[in-house]
């Protein structure tokens, strides 16, 4: 399922995007950080620009785009995770 995944972003991203690949069943100790950073429960799990998360297989074409990525971000974005404060761009004065 997961390289099905891969396959799909990879046809559906533009020239400009880039795609990294974690395999986590391969080497899960190099990517610990990136799977508590993210709160990655289940595999394949799709982050993009840290904002947006999408967990197991998409059920919608991957197509790069502007309306695409406004699509992602209204249904799948990125929670923070509870033992994480998020950042604050206030100053304290």
């Amino acid at each position: 399922m997961c390289r099905e995944v891969l396959t799909a972003v990879e046809v559906g991203k533009c020239a400009s995007c880039e795609l990294t690949e974690r395999n986590l069943a391969r080497d899960f100790a190099s990517h610990k950080e990136a799977v508590g950073q993210y709160d990655v429960r289940s595999v394949p799990t799709i982050v993009i620009d840290g904002c947006i998360k999408v967990e197991g297989r998409p059920e919608f074409p991957w197509m790069c785009g502007d309306e695409f990525y406004e699509f992602l971000h209204r249904h799948y974005p990125l929670k923070p995770r509870n033992n994480v404060r998020p950042t604050s761009n206030r100053r304290s004065s």
